[in-house]
């Protein structure tokens, strides 16, 4: 086969991962748009659960107290300590009870101190965003796992 021969096989295979890698994108662009669309609408007593205990570390020097799942903890901890400041008067509508085991943050806690907070969307939209940052990031090594005309 001649190297011409070869030449448009190259151009199609090249404009094939151009599309892909365009619609991949605009994939990408829309998931990411509806995502923080409805980020600060829903919430979960699990979610209110781990920055509970994150706010017995920032506001109450916890840091190393729950001694289960500490790493992703303290994630946690490390990010409500550096959005805290965003959340004014946030301190009361924590669980004081979500590092005890056995007992936890409590469904009333949650209905009535967290979801009374003045700026709730605000706190759903800050809490989120690890969560958003891990999946964009689990999404990206995913499409790096298969070949551009796959995607």
């Amino acid at each position: 086969m001649t190297t011409s021969a070869r030449l448009p096989n190259r151009d199609v295979t090249a404009r094939i991962r151009e599309v892909a890698t365009s619609r991949v994108a605009a994939v990408w662009a829309l998931g990411l748009l509806i995502r923080l669309l409805v980020i600060p609408f829903s919430a979960h007593l699990d979610l209110y659960h781990i920055y509970s205990r994150a706010a017995d570390a920032v506001y109450h020097g916890a840091w190393f107290d729950w001694g289960s799942q500490l790493l992703i903890q303290l994630v946690h901890n490390v990010w409500l300590w550096l959005v805290h400041p965003l959340l004014p008067n946030a301190e009361p509508i924590w669980s004081r009870t979500a590092a005890v085991m056995g007992l936890g943050a409590q469904p009333g806690e949650f209905r009535v101190k967290f979801m009374g907070y003045a700026l709730l969307p605000r706190a759903l939209f800050l809490m989120k965003l690890p969560y958003l940052a891990a999946d964009a990031a689990t999404g990206f090594v995913l499409t790096r796992l298969v070949s551009a005309e796959r995607r």
